[in-house]
């Protein structure tokens, strides 16, 4: 008799201690949830600061680059037109060669700083879209890399706002100089056309590609604002990030990204 008591209460002891460890795994359990959701809203409000980081740069960027336009892109050009009106009213030749050389530094001086200008803020993106930005860009650096870009429009409107227009930019920028880079090829597709309720840009080159497998260590190879950054930041907006690419077929990357009604950028 006394043995089953002994044993009852041993089952009760145990069942008592089974209860604690449940209890406790279950409030593991649900801190180890608090944390996760935490982390989540820590890493989405990151993302948010990164993201309003960017737009607060690209506006100070284009208030430098109007500064620069409206003062000293302005002055030269006064100065290199006083400069030929005094240059045609001279009779020395010495004279006149060397008001020549002046007014060829000031041309190329403003040659320079358009190129600045367009650096820092593109003046087409703001003034025309983002389709003719991205068509100038193109032919900028074809011109700059010596490589042959090929682009398309569909020719269909897509509803962007303004802070849209600038990181869709960004991130063409961006694979564009990726594939100068590491592509080592001489052809490039950009292609920009309306997708129903979204807008698709998609960059395609036939250099050496790369193992998909490896996505990651090239994401984070690719530079600050490199692909892993540019995910990121369309995932914000609702968009999406397509890699199609093999080890010696070339690399497709595709950007999707919801029109202005159907995108929202959170800053906070």
């Amino acid at each position: 008799m006394r043995s089953q008591e002994m044993t009852k209460k041993q089952l009760i002891s145990e069942l008592e201690q089974l209860r604690q460890r449940n209890a406790e795994l279950e409030k593991l359990e649900y801190d180890h949830k608090r944390a996760e959701e935490k982390l989540r809203i820590y890493q989405e409000q990151l993302r948010s600061l990164a993201l309003e980081l960017l737009l607060t740069e690209e506006r100070e960027r284009r208030r430098i680059a109007n500064d620069i336009h409206d003062s000293i892109s302005q002055n030269l050009a006064i100065s290199k037109i006083e400069l030929d009106e005094l240059r045609r009213s001279i009779s020395s030749s010495l004279l006149e060669r060397h008001l020549n050389k002046i007014s060829g530094l000031i041309s190329q001086t403003i040659q320079q700083i358009r190129s600045m200008t367009f650096e820092l803020s593109p003046p087409v993106l703001y003034g025309i879209g983002l389709e003719a930005a991205i068509e100038y860009l193109a032919k900028r650096m074809q011109k700059q890399f010596g490589i042959h870009i090929h682009f398309t429009d569909d020719k269909q409107s897509k509803e962007l706002n303004e802070d849209l227009r600038i990181l869709v930019y960004r991130a063409v920028q961006e694979l564009l100089f990726n594939v100068v880079k590491h592509a080592q090829t001489e052809k490039v597709r950009v292609s920009i056309v309306r997708d129903c309720d979204d807008i698709k840009i998609c960059v395609e080159d036939d250099g050496i590609g790369f193992d998909i497998a490896e996505i990651d260590p090239y994401m984070h190879r690719a530079g600050r604002f490199g692909l892993f950054s540019i995910k990121k930041r369309l995932q914000h907006l609702n968009g999406r990030f397509e890699i199609v690419s093999e080890p010696g077929r070339g690399t497709q990357v595709t950007l999707i990204v919801p029109l202005e009604q159907h995108a929202q950028i959170a800053t906070s």
